[in-house]
């Protein structure tokens, strides 16, 4: 594939994943990273640091990975946050994701909710117009809820007003609070039935299923579901960015010689690393038929599982660079944050799509691999 067909190749890319809008996304990092009361940003906010603090307001989607991050700010589209420290308390103009140790909303909500962490809490404060689904070792929900609530986790209390049906899968037991209010009907599985403090009010059915944490999940609904899937897939992108980060930081000469091959002779590099996924295995299968050869096929099997690890993550790396020299043609190749972050995230979005996704997501696989091997030809077998 010449220069030509692999920028059209992304620009369907980024066609088909609007979120992904560069031109209307600002990025930011730092060890203490701020947006101070009354700063406004008009577009997406795109933030990673130690410390996250968001006071002013986004026109747009923010997405915030950080040890302790505090948003108390308004924005007008979705939030997407994971970390150790997470407080929410600002407005949300659509949905709310987060993923962290600690979390705690006491913001409105406009859209739904999807919280994973160890604690759990939704103050009295919180305000939610959509669904809300929660996975923790304990969660306590104090606010309202206009849609569905689904919980699961260790320790679970309902105390504010809920709309909609309320499905609780506890480990350890359910507590209904004086202020609950559940309008719909109330499903729960815990090893014992629910604690109801005086006032706490059920008007559908109450439908209990005597079960351990195990059972609780054999059947688990479809918001269920996707809550899990979306707390993975945060977790797997805060990983991914971190080791790429790490990668790019400590490896920036030999990490852009190589991705600078692909960029220049991606069609070449993808065929390469097809071959050497195809073959490599065969060549080892075969070494092991002699006693001699034992030896080298280990050496050569512990080799190819690492440069398939470092494919696998290099793939990113590959997208940050195409970009790279794309939208700043002058510069070439320059491995910047920015182009980090963007070519990781992208990667990953676009790896949702089934089918098209998949295949985006080997092609730059190959092409990782295709550049690890020619730098290892290059630089270590022609130079021994």
């Amino acid at each position: 594939m010449n220069k030509k067909g692999f920028v059209w190749l992304f620009f369907l890319v980024i066609a088909i994943v609007p979120a992904m809008a560069f031109a209307a996304t600002e990025f930011r990092t730092g060890d203490e990273l701020i947006v101070r009361e009354g700063e406004t940003i008009n577009q997406n906010l795109y933030a990673a640091g130690g410390t996250v603090v968001i006071e002013g307001s986004v026109r747009g989607d923010i997405l915030v990975g950080g040890g302790n991050v505090l948003i108390s700010g308004s924005t007008t589209k979705d939030v997407l946050v994971a970390g150790g420290n997470l407080t929410i308390s600002g407005e949300t103009g659509d949905d709310l994701r987060a993923a962290g140790g600690s979390i705690t909303v006491s913001g409105s909500v406009k859209g739904d909710v999807v919280v994973a962490g160890g604690n759990v809490h939704l103050t009295s404060q919180a305000k939610v117009d959509g669904d809300v689904t929660v996975f923790g070792g304990r969660v306590r929900v104090d606010g309202s809820v206009k849609g569905e609530m689904n919980a699961a986790g260790g320790d679970i209390e309902l105390n504010g007003p809920v709309v909609g049906d309320v499905v609780i899968y506890a480990g350890n037991g359910v507590v209904l609070g004086s202020q609950a209010l559940i309008q719909g009907n109330f499903t729960y599985s815990a090893p014992k039935e629910v604690m109801r403090v005086d006032g706490a009010q059920v008007k559908g059915k109450i439908i209990y299923q005597q079960s351990n944490f195990t059972a609780a999940y054999e059947e688990p609904s479809r918001s269920v579901i996707a809550g899990l899937f979306g707390t993975w897939w945060l977790f797997k992108l805060l990983v991914l960015l971190v080791t790429v980060f790490l990668i790019t930081y400590l490896w920036r000469r030999r990490v852009t010689q190589m991705v600078s091959f692909t960029t220049s002779h991606f069609g070449k590099a993808v065929l390469i690393g097809f071959v050497f996924l195809a073959v490599i295995p065969v060549v080892i299968i075969l070494s092991f038929i002699t006693f001699v050869g034992v030896l080298v096929g280990a050496i050569l099997g512990f080799l190819y599982v690492l440069w398939i690890l470092f494919a696998a993550v290099g793939g990113n790396i590959v997208v940050a660079a195409l970009l790279s020299k794309y939208f700043d043609k002058s510069a070439g190749v320059t491995l910047s944050w920015k182009y980090v972050f963007a070519g990781v995230l992208l990667l990953q979005l676009v790896s949702i799509i089934p089918i098209f996704g998949w295949i985006i997501s080997f092609v730059m696989f190959c092409a990782a691999l295709g550049s690890i091997a020619h730098f290892w030809y290059e630089h270590v077998w022609v130079t021994r």
